[in-house]
């Protein structure tokens, strides 16, 4: 892992199971914000079309990015901001 992150969310010792928990937790809600988010995706963009689905992700992309952005430099942790962010990346990803 990072060296970054690991001092940003403060996680304990590699060696630990408590570490293992932590980090698998993490990876789980990355696969399952994509996941979702493709999921999201297929319906929309049938019933709506692409282009307006593209602008769409763009939009979430945008305000789970500036989410994650603002919440760093007020030293908060993010996990909505990273939820939103992986959910559109997905969502955005299907359409094209």
């Amino acid at each position: 892992m990072l060296p970054e992150f690991h001092r940003e969310f403060k996680l304990p010792d590699p060696t630990t199971s408590e570490y293992s928990f932590i980090t698998a937790n993490i990876v789980s809600c990355l696969q399952g914000g994509t996941s979702f988010g493709s999921l999201l995706a297929l319906p929309l963009t049938e019933r709506y079309g692409r282009v307006p689905i593209m602008a769409l992700a763009g939009l979430v992309f945008t305000a789970g990015s500036a989410m994650q952005v603002c919440f760093s430099w007020a030293g908060t942790p993010r996990p909505k901001a990273n939820m939103t962010t992986n959910l559109d990346v997905r969502r955005g990803m299907q359409a094209v």
